[in-house]
């Protein structure tokens, strides 16, 4: 059973990675070659280092751990120079946040030099900006300055794709934010809706391909192996680093009490396999909950999103739509939170759809998937099943890499198929 390790798990864990001094390699910003030097975080992990082990495993020896001791323990605030550096090797958006609320990075830079030196944690950085710039954005600017100045904790895919897992607290599932870094953009903390608009762009595009995105997806979770990421595209790499970057910080929040049940990161990894079978189809069809109806329908037409009030225009369907705002409009609190797992009972529903049809047409396919995960006849949705098999207390914490070629060998198989009949799989669920 999965339970919180000891911080001294930690020590033994950067051991055995031996990344002690980070490999340095050069990032593209937005076309921009950035500094060689950036993002050299104390706390740094590769993720090859720890085959033999799943994810959540690898998630709870060693990033777990990192990520409590910088939040007890803290770090040093960096120089203006490394500050530059860090907006150098980041992308548009963060860039464009710096310009526009926080005076520019000539600003920022000036309050880091005030406090260079200084040993800061999550909770207690935001109060050191406020005693040098009253009128400062204190959260907003602290995470960018826990980002340019490591703290966080820092996890190797391969030399040019790696996460940025920036101040995670103790206890506090709000805490955190995971930036993704890969060969075709510098450091951008993805948001769920970027994500899976950057997801259909790609799995539309490179149906030829797929398979390979999703066995380093597999083998990554299975086995902490990303060493497959560079047979994929280099838009694909970078996005195989949002979901991991992604899906580390999920992981983290769900670490953060003794209880490990499939929750926002098992929605993010369902809905990533789901893109399979919206990769064939003509336009995205999905279930789609339609707030001025309450009615649950197979359909390619949604509506725009507007938080804390149901919205009335109408779009065409995208796979942005399995990400919503709350739908608790009444809440002013909550109303404006979001999220992939708010649409569970839709991306479920079309789960189920995918594990009968495979199963009317393809038993072999489905019995083999079955067999190869360990998952009970029984399981209605098989992506479902996956996400109990990986994220629970009572997951493996090692596969023997027969099971690991196994199992994504059939999850490969299972997804292809649906690529390759989506147009009839979409007509069956159209037909019901």
């Amino acid at each position: 059973m999965i339970k919180h390790a000891n911080i001294l798990v930690f020590a033994a864990a950067l051991l055995l990675a031996s990344c002690g001094a980070p490999s340095r390699s050069v990032v593209k910003s937005e076309g921009q070659a950035a500094e060689a030097s950036a993002f050299d975080y104390a706390h740094t992990l590769n993720l090859n280092d720890f085959k033999g082990q799943t994810h959540l495993a690898f998630m709870h020896d060693a990033v777990r751990p990192a990520m409590v001791e910088l939040a007890t323990d803290g770090y040093e605030v960096c120089s203006p120079a490394d500050v530059q550096t860090a907006y150098d090797a980041s992308n548009k958006k963060v860039q464009g946040k710096i310009t526009k609320n926080f005076g520019g990075i000539a600003n920022v830079k000036k309050i880091v030099k005030a406090m260079q030196g200084t040993t800061v944690t999550l909770a207690t950085l935001p109060q050191e900006i406020r005693k040098v710039d009253a009128k400062a954005s204190i959260y907003d600017m602290a995470n960018f300055i826990g980002l340019a100045c490591g703290g966080g904790v820092r996890i190797n895919y391969d030399e040019n794709n790696y996460g940025l897992n920036v101040h995670y607290d103790v206890t506090e599932e709000r805490s955190g934010r995971s930036y993704g870094v890969g060969p075709t953009r510098g450091a951008n903390d993805a948001s769920d809706k970027e994500y899976l608009t950057d997801l259909q762009a790609y799995v539309t595009a490179n149906q030829e391909n797929l398979g390979e995105f999703y066995k380093t997806m597999f083998q990554s979770l299975l086995n902490s192996d990303a060493s497959n990421i560079g047979k994929i595209e280099e838009e694909g790499q970078t996005l195989i680093t949002d979901f991991l970057s992604v899906f580390t910080a999920e992981q983290a929040r769900n670490l953060m009490d003794d209880e490990v049940t499939p929750h926002w990161d098992a929605a993010l990894m369902e809905v990533t396999l789901l893109a399979a079978f919206h990769a064939g189809q003509d336009e995205i069809k999905l279930y789609y909950n339609d707030p001025q109806t309450q009615k649950t329908s197979f359909t390619n037409k949604t509506r725009k999103q507007t938080p804390c009030e149901v919205p009335e225009k109408m779009q065409a369907a995208t796979l942005a739509d399995y990400w919503q705002f709350s739908r608790n409009i009444t809440d002013p609190k909550n109303c404006k939170r979001s999220g992939i797992n708010i649409t569970k009972r839709e991306f479920r529903q079309l789960g189920e759809d995918l594990t009968t049809y495979m199963t009317e047409n393809h038993p072999e396919v489905v019995a083999q998937l079955r067999t190869a995960t360990g998952m009970r006849a029984t399981e209605t949705n098989v992506l479902k099943g996956l996400s109990y098999v990986l994220v629970s207390d009572k997951a493996p914490r090692s596969y023997t890499a027969t099971k690991v070629r196994a199992i994504t060998s059939a999850w490969t198989e299972f997804l292809g198929t649906i690529t390759e009949e989506s147009a009839s799989i979409t007509e069956w669920i159209e037909s019901k």
